[in-house]
């Protein structure tokens, strides 16, 4: 198979198959909500596998957890070749950081694999034995190309990764300074990519890959890391660089997606309330007879930053409009829009857009007393979304989108008080401006007689199911 360069694709051909292990339930989450028309396939020894077609390609992913540690991944790794004899197996998750210039949710590809605790104990002390698998050249060139065409807003770092069988959250003590002195080059620590690779080289080579999203930096705050949503955030980013690296591998490198000169640019905050599988959804003034997620458009503070990339803000309508984070850059700029708009430099926060939000919105319904139960009504973060670029019917430019998603934090006093506020209003048939949807009415794009804004499907997911509904002019 050849690109559209004439060189030979180092992946996988129409239909072909790709298996993704996971270690945890999130992580299988994330890789998930990329796939399409998806059933089950189970081993005979009883390993479940959920094998469904990636968006917008024919490969195949047949997905599966595998748990914690390198002996679990290394034999349902051999399980799953041998029952898809798939083109490569990827390892997708989560990992600890043990360089600086890594940041929380930045992404590592693994260029090599080590497995750290090989070696020899004697009475003058520990020799190590290491054991490491690099990455297929084809396929990290590949790698480092997808990560180039800047539609992710996240880092992807080509760096080693050591493996063992050890939760590592201290950076104190004899284990961590082994890695140092043995491993020093390795960027992330985790606990499957050993068996993974094992397994991969006792079939004829096959190509194996290890993408991690960071979640902590293995120093003794990895419980405070993770309630603060940062597993997720990470098994989010390793996915969707995951992804994206299997099309590649299907159709091989090419242009960027983004061919226009001029890509629009818009940012927003959504609040997820919900009840099981029912969502609260607010009326939409800009849609008449359509309902969304509360939330709006974040606040530009400084424009200097953006300026020096080419962000030309979009012309108000109004005086409302103020400052919102809209706007064109040039096309190759995109990836550097990205990365700025996750520093969060400059900009509204996605919380304090939404508390501004939900007060401008509760006194659009006729309920300004509400607003004193927003002022610091503390909030999670549930997950990040870029929405494109996609083409616009009629128009010289591409559209992207940037939605970061928050719930009511859970367990709190005055979220718990805010919520029963909400799902008060949402109760009241008295009340038309709020509703409750569930995943079923937002995956159609109705309920009852009300349209469901398209952004509603980023409460439960990465993708958008519906096109945009047009704004009144």
């Amino acid at each position: 198979m050849t690109n559209t360069l004439g060189q030979v694709n180092p992946g996988v051909g129409p239909g072909g198959v790709v298996v993704i292990l996971t270690a945890l339930e999130l992580e299988h989450r994330a890789v998930h909500r990329h796939l399409r028309r998806v059933h089950t396939v189970v081993h005979p020894a009883g390993t479940i596998f959920d094998v469904g077609e990636l968006e917008g390609s024919t490969i195949r992913v047949a997905l599966a957890v595998t748990g914690p540690g390198n002996t679990g991944a290394g034999i349902l790794a051999e399980r799953s070749i041998a029952m898809f004899a798939p083109s490569a197996v990827f390892f997708v998750g989560v990992a600890g950081s043990l360089a600086t210039d890594i940041d929380l949710g930045d992404v590592v590809f693994a260029t090599r694999v080590y497995f750290y605790q090989g070696g020899l104990e004697s009475p003058t002390g520990f020799s190590p034995r290491p054991a490491a698998w690099p990455a297929p050249h084809r396929i990290e060139q590949l790698a480092r190309h997808v990560s180039r065409t800047g539609q992710f807003g996240t880092t992807v770092h080509f760096r080693p990764i050591a493996a063992g069988d050890v939760v590592l959250d201290s950076l104190d003590g004899p284990l961590i300074a082994r890695i140092r002195q043995n491993y020093n080059d390795a960027a992330a620590v985790e606990m499957e990519s050993a068996g993974l690779h094992q397994a991969g080289q006792l079939n004829e080579s096959l190509p194996v890959l290890t993408v991690r999203g960071v979640s902590d930096r293995a120093d003794g705050k990895k419980e405070l890391a993770d309630r603060r949503g940062l597993q997720h955030r990470a098994a989010d980013t390793a996915a969707a660089f995951a992804v994206a690296l299997c099309r590649a591998l299907e159709s091989g490198p090419g242009p960027p997606a983004t061919v226009a000169e001029s890509v629009r640019i818009s940012t927003a905050a959504l609040l997820r309330v919900r009840d099981d599988d029912r969502f609260i959804l607010f009326h939409s003034p800009t849609r008449p007879g359509a309902y969304g997620p509360p939330g709006g458009v974040v606040k530009l503070r400084s424009s200097d930053a953006l300026e020096a990339v080419g962000f030309r803000a979009e012309p108000r309508r109004n005086s409302a409009m103020h400052g919102d984070l809209r706007g064109f850059v040039p096309g190759i700029a995109l990836g550097d829009f990205l990365r700025w708009w996750r520093t969060g430099a400059d900009r509204e926060s996605a919380p304090d857009c939404l508390r501004r939000e939900l007060v401008e919105e509760l006194a659009e319904i006729g309920r300004p007393d509400l607003a004193p139960e927003v002022d610091d009504v503390p909030l999670t973060p549930v997950r990040s979304v870029v929405d494109g670029p996609w083409s616009v019917p009629a128009a010289p430019y591409d559209q992207l989108r940037v939605f970061e998603v928050y719930d009511l934090a859970p367990g709190d006093a005055r979220a718990e008080r805010f919520r029963r506020t909400l799902t008060g209003l949402a109760d009241d048939p008295a009340e038309p401006s709020v509703i409750w949807a569930d995943r079923t009415d937002i995956e159609y794009g109705r309920c009852g007689p009300h349209y469901i804004t398209p952004p509603s499907a980023f409460l439960f997911g990465d993708r958008r199911i519906h096109p945009d509904l047009p704004m009144l002019r």
